[in-house]
C-alpha cells in the first residue's frame, strides 16, 4: 500500500498582499487552517512572491509583475511573510517569481519527496497564485480543497466565480471551518 499526505499550501500570504484590505478575512481565515494543520501534523507549505535584484526575471512584457517592478512595490522587503506565517520546523518556504507556485520552484519536489497526493489550497490572490496552483495541480492530478475563505481577490467579482464555478469542476471547495470541524 501507498502512504499518501496532505499538505496545506498557504500562498503568497506577505507583506504588501496578505496585509490589503480585501485580504484580511483571508488571512485570518488561513492562519485557523494553519493552526489546525499544525496540530494534525499536517505538510504546511508556504509560497511568495521573490524577484531576484534588479528585477533581472521580469521582463517589460510582464503585464503582472513589470509595473511592480517600476514602483519597486516588490522589494525585499515586501516579499516577506506576515509574521502570523513564519515556517516552523519541519515546514517549507518556496520563492516564486510568477503567479504559478509550481513554476520554477521547488514545489513539486517537496510535494513529490513528500508522498502528497491532495493539497489543500489558500491564498491571495484567488485569480493569480491559488488560480496557478489549482491548474498546476490538476495537471499533476492531485486531489485538492480550496478553501473559499482563506482565499481573496482585489475583484470579488473574479474570487466569486473562481469559487463558485471554476475551482469546484477540479476540487472540493469548503469553508475553513468545514474544512477544520470547528
Amino acid at each position: 500500500m501507498t502512504e499518501s499526505r496532505t499538505a496545506l499550501l498557504l500562498l503568497d500570504f506577505q507583506v504588501g498582499l496578505g496585509d490589503q484590505s480585501w485580504a484580511r478575512d483571508a488571512v485570518a481565515n488561513a492562519h485557523i487552517a494553519l493552526t489546525a494543520a499544525r496540530n494534525e501534523g499536517l505538510l504546511v507549505v508556504f509560497s511568495k512572491v521573490a524577484f531576484e535584484p534588479g528585477y533581472v526575471d521580469v521582463a517589460p512584457s510582464s503585464k503582472a509583475f513589470w509595473p511592480n517592478r517600476e514602483k519597486d512595490a516588490l522589494a525585499p522587503e515586501a516579499s516577506l511573510l506576515i509574521d502570523e506565517f513564519a515556517p516552523t520546523a519541519g515546514e517549507a518556504l518556496v520563492d516564486k517569481n510568477r503567479f504559478n507556485p509550481f513554476a520554477g520552484s521547488k514545489l513539486s519536489s517537496i510535494l513529490r519527496s513528500q508522498l502528497v497526493t491532495h493539497v489543500v489550497l489558500a491564498g491571495v490572490s484567488t485569480s493569480g497564485v491559488v488560480l496557478g496552483a489549482f491548474t498546476e495541480a490538476e495537471t499533476h492530478d492531485l486531489h485538492m480543497t480550496v478553501l473559499s475563505d482563506a482565499c481573496a481577490d482585489p475583484n470579488p467579482g473574479v474570487h466569486h466565480a473562481l469559487t463558485e464555478t471554476v475551482f469546484p469542476r477540479s476540487a472540493n471547495v469548503q469553508t475553513t471551518t468545514r474544512w477544520t470541524g470547528t
